[in-house]
């Protein structure tokens, strides 16, 4: 009671959960070049076992007016704290935003798993690897969705190839350029499709394969950049942005335009 009382002003009364006075100005005063109104840090307040708010949220004024929260929602990785700043850097106004999961190979625990030195086993992309990807990815889609960005702003997660689908005799999976997945959110997307599927193995792809040049030229739909644009690369020399014929993956979009 007393965390809600010297925050907001005002004691937890009748079920109403009054705001914070950081969220107070959220809601009353334009944002400064795109930068949050209100920064919570290092995290909200935990439980002070008494079942009451702690006056760190937006209350009655709504989500939109939460403070942002730094670490916990995206992870304590690099990869998390560059999810946060690539949500911040489209929310001023960003336009291409790219975040490198990993930087290194040898010597750091990536999804890069062979299962012998200095690469890591498959263990490690189940305790830690996919849990990393899985906090900040979702963190960022659901801030990106709060702030009303989502719908104009396209979500790529991808890597460059899949692993063996067999285990190899070190106890990992090496590179597989034949098949592997992308993900993809907002920026027009519908959510929830499979856009075609792997063999039972996931050795290649059973129906509706699709090219890293069609990724390419989704991208481009989305952002609405023509897939036939030619480029200028010097005097009287101009080349396509994409292969002649490229399509863009129609299945993903709303409207099949």
């Amino acid at each position: 009671a007393g965390h809600q009382a010297m925050q907001t002003g005002r004691v937890f009364h009748n079920g109403i959960e009054y705001p914070h006075l950081g969220c107070v100005l959220s809601r009353l005063l334009a944002r400064r070049e795109g930068l949050p109104a209100h920064v919570l840090l290092p995290g909200p307040i935990g439980g002070a076992g008494c079942g009451l708010p702690n006056g760190q949220t937006a209350g009655f004024l709504g989500r939109e007016h939460d403070p942002v929260v730094v670490r916990p929602r995206y992870g304590d990785s690099p990869f998390g704290r560059n999810c946060l700043l690539a949500c911040r850097l489209v929310e001023a106004g960003v336009r291409f935003v790219t975040v490198n999961m990993f930087q290194n190979l040898p010597g750091e625990i990536t999804w890069d798993a062979h299962g012998v030195h200095p690469f890591g086993a498959l263990d490690t992309c189940r305790d830690l690897v996919c849990p990393t990807f899985d906090a900040a990815c979702s963190a960022l889609l659901e801030d990106l969705d709060r702030r009303g960005l989502l719908e104009t702003t396209l979500v790529v997660a991808t890597g460059e190839f899949g692993r063996t689908p067999k285990i190899n005799p070190s106890g990992g999976r090496d590179h597989w350029p034949g098949c592997w997945t992308v993900m993809m959110a907002g920026g027009g997307v519908r959510g929830g499709r499979l856009i075609g599927a792997s063999d039972s193995t996931g050795a290649e792809p059973r129906d509706r394969p699709v090219t890293p040049a069609e990724i390419a030229a989704t991208i481009c739909r989305s952002l609405g950049i023509p897939p036939d644009l030619q480029l200028e690369a010097g005097p009287g020399r101009r080349i396509p942005l994409l292969d002649p014929g490229v399509r863009p993956v129609g299945e993903l979009f709303r409207s099949a335009a």
